[in-house]
Order: structure tokens, then sequence, then C-alpha cells
């Protein structure tokens, strides 16, 4: 009888070592998977779909038009499926200036990531693109007319001459074209001005910008009025009296 409570209590003691054994092992399998899911992804490098643009003159910053996220490495895997929906790329557009042309413009970008478990290395999280900003050009200027008419003796500066009504315009953004068309300035040369010469007098104008780059193309800079002066006529005289007197013999 003795000996079959010990055994008994031997078997006990066997079950609950057998229980606790496999209870640690699922707490340490347990620990194993939350660090598993704790475990950071480090993006070892991004490249864009450009490293360069060229933009007309005067042109808006905007993301939309800026180089995308092309593909995401972790180390030699491609992983841009998996994670490109949760990087943000934010371009540092206070560095823009829209008609800077006379060199190339490097716009910084930053890369984030809205899961906290993927980071970044080394310089992973950086990337730049150069702006190239094309030369503005005006290839053709409309005018409001091409003839004008004068009283006889009036002087140029009273003639009511022919002004910029439309341009056309090359590599110039549209939201800018107005821009340009207001910058530009109309020079008529009034020498060849003379207000008493009956008949047609063809007046030179030349077109230029206030701002530096802007150039001309098709002789675009180049216009010409033709001003009419016609006979002077008079319509009406007036006398000084209608009665003149005198003494004889004067």
């Amino acid at each position: 009888m003795k000996k079959s409570i010990k055994k008994y209590i031997l078997e006990a003691l066997g079950v609950l070592l057998v229980i606790a054994a496999v209870a640690g092992v699922n707490m340490v399998s347990g620990k194993e998977a939350m660090a598993e899911g704790d475990t950071n992804t480090v993006i070892t490098s991004i490249t864009m779909s450009s490293n360069s643009v060229n933009w007309d003159y005067g042109k808006k910053f905007s993301d939309n038009d800026m180089p995308k996220i092309s593909t995401i490495m972790v180390d030699n895997q491609d992983k841009t499926n998996e994670l490109n929906g949760n990087l943000t790329l934010e371009w540092k557009s206070s560095d823009y200036k829209p008609t800077k042309i006379d060199e190339e413009q490097t716009i910084t970008g930053t890369i984030t990531s809205n899961d906290k478990n993927v980071t970044f290395s080394d310089n992973a999280a950086t990337t730049t693109c150069t702006i190239t900003i094309n030369k503005p050009n005006v290839k053709n200027v409309t005018m409001s007319g091409e003839n004008a008419s004068a009283i006889y003796g009036e002087s140029f500066s009273d003639v009511d001459m022919p002004t910029i009504n439309e341009i056309e315009t090359e590599n110039v953004d549209s939201s800018y074209k107005d821009t340009i068309k207001k910058s530009l300035i109309l020079t008529w040369d009034s020498s060849n001005y003379n207000s008493t010469k009956i008949g047609k007098q063809t007046i030179p104008g030349t077109i230029t910008s206030n701002d530096k780059n802007v150039t001309f193309s098709n002789n675009a800079e180049t216009t010409k009025c033709t001003i009419t002066i016609n006979d002077p006529t008079v319509t009406k005289v007036t006398m000084s009296g209608t009665t003149a007197s005198g003494k004889v013999g004067d």
C-alpha cells in the first residue's frame, strides 16, 4: 500500500514536470514570435524614376511633376511592392527658383516611413533631383493694329499708336505667359515722323523685355506702323469784325 502511494506521487510529479516543460517551451516560442514581429526592416537603397527634369520658364513647383520612388531595396531584395505604400517623399520646394536659368538647381528630397518598424541605412532616406529651366523665347507678337492717323501738325506723342495685343512663346509655362507679355516694352522710332508731311509714313518699332532672360526669334522684336496725315482743311474762318471806318483819302 505504501509502495502504491509512493508510485502515484512519483507519477504525479512526472506529469507536472512535463506540463511545466511544455509551458516553458510555449513561453519561449511566444517570446521569439514577439521578437520576430518587432524586428525592424532596414531599407538599404532607394532608386528614383529619374534624377533630373527640364521645366518651362516660370513653372510653379509641384511634387506631382517631380521624380517618384522607383525601386526599394532591403539588402539585395526588391521590396518595392511591400514598402512603397508606407513611404512619403517630400521635396524641399523652398530651394526652387522658377526663373533661374543660369545654372542647374539641385532640389533635396526626404523620404520618411509611416511604419515605425521600417528604417533607413546610411543616406537611403535622402535623394536629390536636378531641375533645368528652359530659356524663354518670344517667337511672335501680334499688334492691336498696323495703321494710325494723325492730324496735320499733331505731335507724335499725341498720335494713338498700336499696342501689343498678343504674344506667342516657347519654353514658357502657360501660367507665366502673361507675365512675359507685361515685361515687354514697345518703343517707336519717332525720328522718322513728320507732322506736316501729307500722306503715309512708316514708323518702325522695337520690342524689348525688362526680363533679361527673354529672347526673341523670327524678328518678333520688330514691328512697324503706317501713319496717315491728311490734307489740312479749313472749315471756317472768323473775322475780327464785319465793318470798318476811315477818312476820305486814307
